[in-house]
């Protein structure tokens, strides 16, 4: 449910945003989203604080891995379409030859670089600048971030339903939800995040304001968290749409002559993205087929065991340790120290001493 809390226009300006939700969605009657009584929203979440509650929607929405959601569309691309796909493969610099680009490459698992030609390039470069001469023409991004907590079970009481909370201390929104058997408690939508773009973490104070904020909403006394992220999403700066907002939007931009640049976007306009990109730089008509492999991945347990491993490192580009316990798996995630104990035992899968770098 979406709850509000002391907040009289709030209300309103978000049943009128379900009303186009469910448009869009295309819902039946039973799948729309309604209104739920205060005794019905208490039902539904025991610990949820009665203080200051005025009003309460119930919405359906989906929930996606993202992770294992690109993994899924790698695997499609090698296995049936006959891609290539490198990881710890850097792009170091792009040069124009000619009719041809010739792209610097730098392998980080054995320091080797590497030169390729192409003659199409569309660049997917999420958080970061173009290497090299580009950099300066590269569309121009301002980070947003997010920290989150998990919490080992459902000490909310949530009872794998989720919490949309609609106004923090700072007017940002606030979620809680179900996650694999745990609870994730985040946010979004701050300039400044910890860590770097490829490294960002949850700082102690970014940790402090979500436990304050659980503790504000919900009746408990204490908060224990077993793991902290931080992700960070690149918005297009308003310098390039022209527009007074930053936008959400997926944009393109031509850099070069068969040179593109994809930036902005949402998870859910991925497929999308990709085929819009493709008729941008090719000037054909393409399709949308289906997904593979979508299940076997989504079936892959939390521990280590050899069919598990060796399922990964023949499918889904496992080369380090690290691949495994934090994005094949949530090993990591569900640890408190990050799952390291469990590094000794992928020794055996593993025999490049560059795996465990």
């Amino acid at each position: 449910p979406k709850v509000f809390q002391k907040n009289f226009v709030a209300p309103l300006a978000f049943k009128l945003g379900l009303h186009f939700y469910d448009f869009l969605g295309g819902r039946k009657k039973s799948e729309k989203h309604k209104n739920i009584s205060k005794k019905n929203t208490f039902e539904l979440f025991p610990k949820l604080k009665k203080v200051n509650l005025r009003k309460s929607f119930i919405f359906q929405d989906a929930q996606t891995d993202d992770s294992k959601l690109v993994l899924s569309l790698l695997r499609t691309a090698v296995e049936i379409n006959n891609s290539t796909a490198i990881n710890y493969l850097n792009v170091k610099n792009i040069l124009k030859k000619n009719k041809f680009y010739e792209i610097h490459l730098f392998c980080e698992l054995t320091g080797v670089e590497y030169s390729v030609s192409a003659k199409k390039i569309i660049a997917a470069s999420g958080v970061h600048n173009l290497p090299g001469d580009y950099k300066e023409v590269s569309t121009k991004l301002k980070m947003s971030g997010g920290a989150h907590l998990v919490l080992k079970g459902d000490p909310l009481e949530i009872n794998n339903n989720g919490v949309f909370l609609p106004k923090t201390e700072d007017e940002r929104v606030m979620f809680v939800l179900p996650w694999n058997g745990n609870t994730i408690v985040g946010t979004t939508d701050v300039e400044k995040f910890s860590g770097t773009k490829d490294n960002p973490h949850a700082s102690k104070e970014e940790i402090d304001y979500l436990i304050r904020h659980v503790k504000k909403y919900f009746d408990v006394k204490k908060v224990k968290y077993i793991s902290s992220w931080s992700g960070v999403r690149a918005l297009i700066d308003s310098s390039e749409t022209n527009s007074k907002n930053i936008s959400r939007g997926h944009f393109f931009k031509e850099i070069d002559n068969n040179f593109i640049q994809i930036s902005g976007g949402k998870l859910t306009g991925f497929r999308i993205i990709a085929k819009e990109s493709l008729e941008n730089l090719y000037d054909l008509e393409f399709k949308l087929n289906k997904l593979e492999f979508v299940d076997q991945i989504l079936q892959l347990k939390n521990t280590i065991n050899d069919e598990d491993v060796e399922f990964c490192i023949k499918h889904y580009s496992v080369v380090k340790p690290t691949d495994y316990l934090l994005r094949r798996t949530r090993i990591s995630w569900f640890n408190s120290n990050g799952g390291f104990e469990s590094i000794s035992n992928l020794k055996n899968y593993f025999q490049d001493e560059n795996s465990f770098n």
